[in-house]
């Protein structure tokens, strides 16, 4: 009788086991992260009525940029967290040329920085998603 109250507890222990395992390959939730996500996504759409002003916004494509390169260090250091890095490099990519378009640029058309941000916010919005959903 013993023998068969452990069968139980053994199953229940393995499953437990097999679960961990399984996501070993998924970083939890890391609120650091999200912080820096929200922070660069909330730039994007803040700074969207000021595209008007190259001069203004060339700062702003000069801190957009740097925020990205910030994440992604903060990410790169996160065990397991390869997926979000990947997402991440697609987002310096595009900040990075925002960024370059005002540095090799006197005059920005308001439509190509509106555009942008918007990309950037949309962006963002998705890695957001995705570290939202990570396991706590």
């Amino acid at each position: 009788m013993k023998k068969l109250a452990l069968i139980p507890l053994i199953l229940l222990a393995g499953c437990t086991t097999i679960k961990s395992l399984m996501s070993w390959d998924v970083a939890p939730f890391d609120g650091g992260e999200y912080d820096r996500i929200n922070h660069l996504r909330s730039t994007a759409v803040l700074e969207q009525s000021h595209c008007g002003d190259v001069a203004y916004m060339r700062g702003v494509s000069k801190e957009i940029y740097d925020q990205s390169i910030e994440l992604t260090l903060y990410s790169s250091s996160i065990p397991h967290n390869s997926d979000t890095v990947k997402m991440i490099k697609d987002l310096d990519t595009i900040t990075n040329g925002f960024y370059e378009r005002y540095v090799k640029n006197s005059t920005v058309s308001t439509a190509y920085c509106q555009d942008k941000l918007t990309i950037i916010e949309n962006t963002t919005a998705i890695i957001q998603a995705a570290v939202a959903n990570k396991p706590r």
